[in-house]
């Protein structure tokens, strides 16, 4: 019997020790690559992930092409790679390649097209439409009809504004001949790329779900307009909802009015509906805009601190108080 234990300790040993030099050497696979010089690559039409992967990997891309091959899997976007030609240099990243071939790359056909961050769907179909790339009405038809059971934090079918947060803002090369069904993919396997399995774990481990954090981040990324402002602002609607306060935020309003004013009035800030933040508490039902990379993390990174008001100064940046007495006279100082 202690024979047998002592052989069953080595075994046990022995395969510890395998798995944890497979995890080892997984890791070392997974590294970035320094790149002395540019290096541009050309993915032709059709091809799959395994001949991307062979591509990246003989062009000194990836250190490893199944890897590169399992990184795309484990993210649901092996069959949403895009062909083209793609430059790389510096620093190259398992996620900068996923990130680039989810945007597609340059062909002489392809057209350019960048989508800012705080748009609704409507607002980015129009320019798609602009560019004679889509029918308006057709993309946000398939928008709202179509189920994307690879997304699964995604509203359901029928759903108002339904995809708006979920279109990932960035510069995409678009072939012509892709349909709006095609380009709303290539959109939403970028946000998904994007909201990570860690950013995932953090919205979990603060209780809220992945749509109640782009619906945060929506509200943040119209609200601020300097990158240093959004965890600040984010950690002022979090303190808010944590006492039950209104979270007025002025560009709830703007959402429900449809078209954006320069000065609200006090029949604006009471115009009835469930995303008016002035007269319902807690999140509205839904994003108000597509958010970018720095709202998102913004909203499940907030800083912490005892600010409950804030306020735009003519220079972009804003000043933030603890009380409303400090709030006002912010106003009296920066809004004269």
């Amino acid at each position: 019997m202690k024979s047998f234990l002592i052989a069953l300790l080595i075994f046990i040993l022995i395969i510890g020790t395998g798995v944890g030099a497979f995890y080892v050497r997984a890791a070392a696979l997974s590294r970035p690559v320094e790149l002395s010089e540019p290096v541009t690559v050309k993915i032709d039409p059709g091809s799959g992930c395994t001949k991307i992967a062979s591509v990246l990997y003989n062009a000194g891309l990836v250190r490893n092409a199944g890897v590169f091959k399992n990184y795309a899997d484990e993210r649901g976007v092996s069959t949403k790679l895009r062909p083209g030609e793609y430059t790389f240099e510096g620093k190259v990243t398992l996620e900068d390649l996923v990130a680039a071939l989810l945007r597609g790359g340059e062909t002489a056909d392809n057209e350019r097209v960048t989508i800012p961050e705080g748009l609704t769907v409507k607002q980015t179909a129009e320019i798609f439409a602009a560019k004679g790339l889509v029918n308006t009405d057709k993309f946000i038809e398939y928008t709202q009809i179509t189920a994307f059971p690879a997304y699964d934090y995604l509203p359901p079918p029928g759903t108002p504004d339904r995809l708006t947060g979920f279109l990932f803002p960035d510069t995409y090369d678009i072939d012509p001949r892709w349909t709006e069904r095609e380009i709303v993919n290539m959109m939403l396997a970028r946000f998904d790329n994007v909201f990570t399995a860690e950013w995932r774990a953090r919205a979990q481990q603060t209780g809220r779900s992945v749509k109640e954090i782009v619906v945060m981040a929506s509200i943040i990324e119209k609200e601020a307009k300097m990158a240093v402002d959004r965890p600040l602002i984010s950690g002022v609607f979090y303190n808010r909802l944590e006492i039950n306060m209104l979270l007025q935020s002025c560009a709830t309003v703007q959402y429900v009015l449809g078209e954006p004013k320069p000065n609200l009035t006090q029949k604006d800030l009471d115009t009835p509906s469930p995303y008016n933040t002035y007269l319902h508490k807690g999140l509205p039902p839904g994003p108000i805009a597509c958010p970018g990379k720095d709202s998102l993390r913004a909203a499940l990174y907030p800083a912490e601190h005892d600010y409950l008001y804030f306020l735009a100064k003519p220079d972009g940046y804003h000043v933030f108080n603890e009380t409303y007495a400090g709030h006002l006279s912010d106003r009296d100082k920066y809004l004269k």
